[in-house]
């Protein structure tokens, strides 16, 4: 197996990371619970009163639809998911500014001294830092990482040659985003054809049962409205997941990244390579506006 470059990126933007990952996780846990909830509270509607007293059937039930609606006023109130917006945003843009850094560009030129552009840089991860007020969620993630944000790979890429900052940025930015947005690409159309195909068939079981239960006997069971909070949350998920949705956009940009990595070889000078950072830098951040525009 080929061995993956890495590049050491502020403190503050692995703490970011982290944190935006484990707010996804919260938000994605409290809707697990909301969705099992609805479909316990269905699952009691279904059953004969051979099977489950009928007042109490109704009360389980009508109890998990209490406690679904408090966990969803719960999941507002915490905001796990603004948090994990917030904490992604942090990330990627320290990551990006990090990578101007790097190759040398704009407020980072080889023509500005070391500490004028490393004052530039922390400068600017104050100003992004106050603008998003994350420092409660990255808090527990910054205290087992180096305290120095403008890292020895940082300062030593930006004193590279201009063939080394271009090949850099190509190898490291452009290739590896451009990988990495192919096989999320690809991960979530596999996901959302699962999805539909469950769906589907949830549909049909249905309809089936349906008939079944009118033409037949099921024993005293009405399976249809379980099966119709079972469809309602699974399509329920699919939308909190974006999964068609982040098919597309992630294609996309890897299409974008593609066509910009021939350009590489292309850039021969300081400006090609400001144009090149640029161009990169805005196709990744739009992905990212993209996606939390739509959520």
């Amino acid at each position: 197996m080929e061995e993956r470059e890495a590049i050491q990126f502020p403190a503050l933007q692995t703490a970011a990371g982290e944190a935006s990952r484990k707010k996804q996780n919260e938000f994605f846990n409290w809707k697990r619970v909301e969705y099992f909830l609805i479909i316990i509270a269905a699952l009691f509607t279904v059953m004969p009163s051979g099977y489950v007293d009928y007042k109490w059937s109704g009360l389980i039930g009508g109890s998990a639809l209490f406690v679904a609606a408090v966990v969803l006023v719960f999941e507002r109130m915490l905001g796990p998911r603004d948090h994990w917006f917030d904490c992604r945003a942090l990330a990627e843009a320290v990551k990006a500014e990090a990578w101007r850094f790097m190759t040398a560009v704009g407020d980072y030129r080889q023509d500005k001294d070391d500490p004028e552009a490393k004052e530039s840089f922390r400068s600017y991860l104050r100003r992004v830092n106050d603008s998003l007020r994350t420092d409660r969620m990255i808090a527990p993630f910054m205290k087992d990482l180096p305290e120095e944000e403008i890292t020895s790979d940082m300062i030593a890429n930006r004193k590279n040659g201009l063939e080394e900052r271009k090949s850099l940025y190509r190898r490291l930015r452009i290739v590896d985003q451009k990988r990495w947005y192919a096989a999320k690409s690809n991960q979530a159309h596999s996901m959302f054809n699962r999805y539909l195909i469950g769906l589907i068939a949830l549909l049909l079981v249905g309809f089936v049962l349906g008939l079944i239960q009118f033409y037949g006997d099921l024993y005293g069971f009405a399976p249809v409205g379980f099966l119709s909070a079972l469809t309602a949350s699974a399509a329920g998920w699919m939308q909190i997941k974006r999964y068609e949705m982040l098919a597309s956009t992630y294609a996309r940009a890897a299409r974008e990244l593609s066509i910009l990595a021939d350009t590489v070889q292309d850039v021969a000078n300081q400006e090609g390579l400001e144009k090149l950072v640029r161009n990169g830098e805005e196709i990744i951040s739009k992905e990212h506006s993209v996606w939390i525009d739509r959520n």
